[in-house]
C-alpha cells in the first residue's frame, strides 16, 4: 500500500460573515498518493481554490479551517508554522 503524500479529511472552512453562505466548503477529503497527480474540478464558486489555497496555508486571515484535517507526509499543516510552511511550498 502506497502512503499518502497529502492526505485532506474533512476540511471544513468558513466564510468572512455576512457573505451568500458560511462555509466555502465542508466535509472534503481526499488522498493524493506519491506520484500521481490530481485536479480538482467543479463550478465556479465551488471552493476549489479555497481548497488549495488552506492546502497550502495561503488564505487571508478572515477565511479559516474551521474543522478537519491536511496533512503532508504525516505532518500537519492547518496550525504550522509560517516558516516550516513556506519552506514546505
Amino acid at each position: 500500500m502506497t502512503v499518502p503524500v497529502l492526505q485532506v479529511e474533512g476540511l471544513t472552512v468558513a466564510l468572512p460573515r455576512g457573505g451568500d453562505r458560511r462555509e466555502a466548503v465542508s466535509g472534503v477529503s481526499f488522498e493524493i498518493p506519491q506520484g500521481q497527480l490530481v485536479c480538482l474540478v467543479g463550478e465556479s464558486g465551488s471552493g476549489k481554490s479555497i481548497i488549495a489555497h488552506t492546502v497550502m496555508g495561503l488564505t487571508p486571515r478572515n477565511i479559516r479551517a474551521t474543522a478537519g484535517e491536511v496533512r503532508v507526509n504525516g505532518e500537519a499543516l492547518l496550525h504550522a508554522a509560517p516558516r516550516w510552511l513556506r519552506e514546505l511550498r
